[in-house]
C-alpha cells in the first residue's frame, strides 16, 4: 500500500452529501449507457448502480476505520467546503500537505 511505502504520506477524502452525489452518478452512468448502448430503460441496472453508490460510501469509511494510518496525516474536505472556499480549501490543504517551514516558504512565493 501507499502508507506502506511512504509511511509519511497525507492523504485528501473529499466527501460529497449523498443526496447531491447519488443523482449525479445515475445521471452520469445513465448518459453513458445511453452513448453506448441502447437500454429499453431510462435507468437501467438501477439495483446494481444503487450498489455501487453504497459502496462508494461504505469503503472509505471501512477503510479508514481498519487502516493504520494515523488520523492526523486524513484531510477531508466536504465537497461544500471546496466549492464555496476554494482559497479556504487551498490554503488548508496545503497546510495538510507540507510541514510549516515548507508552508512557510510557499506563502513567500507569488504564484
Amino acid at each position: 500500500s501507499l502508507y506502506h511505502i511512504f509511511p509519511d504520506a497525507r492523504f485528501i477524502c473529499l466527501i460529497r452529501d449523498p443526496v447531491d452525489s447519488i443523482p449525479s452518478m445515475v445521471s452520469y452512468i445513465s448518459c453513458v449507457w445511453k452513448t453506448f448502448s441502447d437500454p429499453n430503460q431510462k435507468y437501467p441496472n438501477t439495483k446494481d448502480l444503487i450498489g455501487f453508490c453504497e459502496l462508494h460510501y461504505i469503503y472509505p469509511i471501512e477503510f479508514i476505520e481498519n487502516s493504520k494510518i494515523p488520523l492526523n496525516q486524513w484531510l477531508f474536505v466536504s465537497y461544500h467546503q471546496l466549492i464555496n472556499g476554494l482559497s479556504d480549501t487551498i490554503e488548508s490543504t496545503l497546510r495538510h500537505l507540507y510541514n510549516s517551514k515548507q508552508h512557510e516558504k510557499l506563502n513567500n512565493n507569488k504564484f
